[in-house]
Protein backbone atom coordinates (compact mmCIF):
# COMPACT_ATOMS: atom_id res chain seq x y z
CA UNK A 1 0.00 0.00 0.00
CA UNK A 2 1.19 3.20 -0.62
CA UNK A 3 1.05 6.33 1.85
CA UNK A 4 -1.88 7.98 -0.23
CA UNK A 5 -4.08 5.26 -0.33
CA UNK A 6 -6.64 4.94 2.05
CA UNK A 7 -6.42 1.33 4.52
CA UNK A 8 -8.71 -1.36 4.36
CA UNK A 9 -11.01 -1.53 7.69
CA UNK A 10 -10.25 -4.32 9.53
CA UNK A 11 -12.85 -7.63 8.10
CA UNK A 12 -13.28 -8.20 11.93
CA UNK A 13 -12.89 -5.56 14.15
CA UNK A 14 -11.81 -6.48 17.09
CA UNK A 15 -14.77 -6.23 20.56
CA UNK A 16 -14.01 -3.50 23.24
CA UNK A 17 -14.78 -4.90 26.62
CA UNK A 18 -17.49 -2.86 28.12
CA UNK A 19 -16.68 0.05 30.57
CA UNK A 20 -16.90 -1.16 33.96
CA UNK A 21 -17.59 1.58 36.96
CA UNK A 22 -14.33 1.99 38.93
CA UNK A 23 -14.58 0.11 42.11
CA UNK A 24 -16.30 2.47 44.54
CA UNK A 25 -13.32 3.67 47.20
CA UNK A 26 -14.09 4.57 50.69
CA UNK A 27 -13.17 8.54 51.28
CA UNK A 28 -11.67 10.18 54.55
CA UNK A 29 -13.79 12.71 55.86
CA UNK A 30 -13.52 15.76 54.00
CA UNK A 31 -11.29 18.72 53.98
CA UNK A 32 -13.71 20.95 55.86
CA UNK A 33 -14.39 18.57 58.56
CA UNK A 34 -11.18 17.44 59.19
CA UNK A 35 -9.79 21.23 59.73
CA UNK A 36 -13.02 22.44 61.21
CA UNK A 37 -11.34 23.80 64.06
CA UNK A 38 -8.51 25.53 61.49
CA UNK A 39 -11.29 26.81 59.55
CA UNK A 40 -12.87 28.91 62.18
CA UNK A 41 -9.62 30.28 64.06
CA UNK A 42 -9.11 31.20 60.65
CA UNK A 43 -12.28 33.02 60.03
CA UNK A 44 -12.31 34.15 63.95
CA UNK A 45 -8.76 35.76 62.16
CA UNK A 46 -10.37 37.29 59.14
CA UNK A 47 -13.12 38.55 61.62
CA UNK A 48 -10.42 40.55 63.95
CA UNK A 49 -8.52 41.73 60.78
CA UNK A 50 -11.61 42.68 59.47
CA UNK A 51 -12.55 45.10 62.68
CA UNK A 52 -8.97 46.45 62.70
CA UNK A 53 -8.83 47.28 59.07
CA UNK A 54 -11.92 48.95 59.90
CA UNK A 55 -11.02 51.05 62.73
CA UNK A 56 -8.06 52.12 61.43
CA UNK A 57 -10.30 53.69 58.38
CA UNK A 58 -12.59 54.79 60.66
CA UNK A 59 -10.11 56.63 62.80
CA UNK A 60 -8.18 57.65 60.14
CA UNK A 61 -11.25 59.65 58.62
CA UNK A 62 -11.96 61.20 62.29
CA UNK A 63 -8.67 62.84 62.47
CA UNK A 64 -9.73 65.57 59.28
CA UNK A 65 -12.44 66.74 61.94
CA UNK A 66 -12.58 70.46 61.72
CA UNK A 67 -11.21 71.91 64.82
CA UNK A 68 -14.83 73.29 66.52
CA UNK A 69 -15.88 69.63 66.05
CA UNK A 70 -13.36 68.11 68.50
CA UNK A 71 -13.79 71.00 71.01
CA UNK A 72 -17.36 70.00 70.57
CA UNK A 73 -16.74 66.36 71.39
CA UNK A 74 -14.46 66.84 74.14
CA UNK A 75 -17.36 68.79 75.37
CA UNK A 76 -19.61 65.67 75.61
CA UNK A 77 -19.86 63.18 78.41
CA UNK A 78 -17.49 60.27 78.00
CA UNK A 79 -18.83 57.28 77.09
CA UNK A 80 -19.22 54.28 80.35
CA UNK A 81 -18.16 51.29 79.72
CA UNK A 82 -20.97 48.77 80.78
CA UNK A 83 -20.01 45.56 79.10
CA UNK A 84 -16.09 45.47 78.93
CA UNK A 85 -14.37 43.34 81.20
CA UNK A 86 -11.61 44.71 83.04
CA UNK A 87 -10.53 41.58 84.62
CA UNK A 88 -9.26 40.34 81.57
CA UNK A 89 -7.39 43.34 79.87
CA UNK A 90 -7.26 46.84 82.15
CA UNK A 91 -8.73 50.08 80.25
CA UNK A 92 -5.44 52.69 79.88
CA UNK A 93 -5.57 55.15 82.93
CA UNK A 94 -6.76 58.50 82.80
CA UNK A 95 -8.58 56.91 79.09
CA UNK A 96 -11.93 58.17 77.98
CA UNK A 97 -13.75 55.87 76.59
CA UNK A 98 -15.01 57.21 72.86
CA UNK A 99 -17.29 53.35 71.41
CA UNK A 100 -18.25 50.04 72.92
CA UNK A 101 -19.40 47.34 70.54
CA UNK A 102 -20.21 44.01 72.29
CA UNK A 103 -20.73 41.20 69.67
CA UNK A 104 -21.37 37.18 69.97
CA UNK A 105 -18.91 35.16 68.39
CA UNK A 106 -19.68 31.83 68.03
CA UNK A 107 -20.00 30.50 71.76
CA UNK A 108 -18.17 33.27 72.92
CA UNK A 109 -18.36 37.02 73.72
CA UNK A 110 -16.48 40.04 72.23
CA UNK A 111 -16.41 43.76 72.64
CA UNK A 112 -14.58 46.82 70.56
CA UNK A 113 -13.47 49.49 72.96
CA UNK A 114 -12.27 52.82 71.44
CA UNK A 115 -10.38 54.98 74.08
CA UNK A 116 -8.54 58.18 73.55
CA UNK A 117 -5.90 59.37 76.25
CA UNK A 118 -3.41 62.03 76.03
CA UNK A 119 -0.31 59.93 76.21
CA UNK A 120 1.93 59.17 73.80
CA UNK A 121 1.20 56.38 71.58
CA UNK A 122 4.33 54.92 72.23
CA UNK A 123 3.97 54.78 76.56
CA UNK A 124 0.62 53.08 75.32
CA UNK A 125 1.94 50.23 73.67
CA UNK A 126 4.69 49.56 76.20
CA UNK A 127 1.91 49.59 79.04
CA UNK A 128 0.01 46.77 77.39
CA UNK A 129 2.79 44.96 76.53
CA UNK A 130 3.88 44.65 80.24
CA UNK A 131 0.90 43.88 81.26
CA UNK A 132 0.26 41.29 78.53
CA UNK A 133 3.73 39.48 79.45
CA UNK A 134 3.21 39.66 82.98
CA UNK A 135 0.36 37.83 82.89
CA UNK A 136 0.73 34.56 80.98
CA UNK A 137 -0.81 36.42 78.06
CA UNK A 138 0.74 34.44 74.67
CA UNK A 139 2.19 37.99 72.34
CA UNK A 140 1.29 36.01 68.81
CA UNK A 141 2.41 39.89 67.45
CA UNK A 142 3.70 43.21 68.63
CA UNK A 143 5.29 45.43 66.66
CA UNK A 144 5.30 49.45 65.53
CA UNK A 145 4.33 50.08 61.53
CA UNK A 146 5.67 53.56 60.20
CA UNK A 147 5.29 55.81 63.79
CA UNK A 148 1.49 55.45 63.24
CA UNK A 149 -0.06 51.94 64.51
CA UNK A 150 1.47 50.42 67.25
CA UNK A 151 -0.22 46.60 67.40
CA UNK A 152 -0.47 43.75 70.00
CA UNK A 153 -2.40 40.29 68.91
CA UNK A 154 -2.54 37.94 71.94
CA UNK A 155 -4.31 35.01 73.77
CA UNK A 156 -4.39 33.48 76.69
CA UNK A 157 -6.36 29.88 76.98
CA UNK A 158 -9.66 30.39 74.98
CA UNK A 159 -9.81 34.22 75.37
CA UNK A 160 -7.74 36.33 72.34
CA UNK A 161 -7.49 40.48 71.69
CA UNK A 162 -6.08 42.65 69.56
CA UNK A 163 -4.97 45.93 70.69
CA UNK A 164 -4.22 49.00 67.93
CA UNK A 165 -2.88 52.27 69.46
CA UNK A 166 -2.85 55.08 66.82
CA UNK A 167 -2.28 59.08 67.30
CA UNK A 168 -5.34 61.11 67.23
CA UNK A 169 -3.59 63.14 64.22
CA UNK A 170 -0.46 63.48 62.21
CA UNK A 171 0.93 66.25 64.75
CA UNK A 172 -0.83 64.77 68.03
CA UNK A 173 0.87 63.32 70.86
CA UNK A 174 -2.31 62.11 71.97
CA UNK A 175 -3.29 58.16 71.80
CA UNK A 176 -6.56 56.14 70.46
CA UNK A 177 -6.60 53.07 72.00
CA UNK A 178 -8.43 50.18 70.19
CA UNK A 179 -8.97 47.22 71.93
CA UNK A 180 -10.91 44.00 70.19
CA UNK A 181 -11.44 40.81 73.24
CA UNK A 182 -13.17 37.64 72.19
CA UNK A 183 -13.56 35.81 75.64
CA UNK A 184 -15.73 32.67 77.46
Amino acid sequence: MEFWEQPKPAKNPPKLAPLQPEAETQEGPSFFKKNKRLIIIFLVFLLVLAITIFTILFFGQKSSQTQSQKEAKTESKPLTLTQYPPNLVPIYPNSIATRQVALPVNDKKSINVALQNADQPDKVYDFYQKFLEQNGWQISQKGEYENKIWELIFKKGENEGNINITRISENDKNSEIVIFLTYT
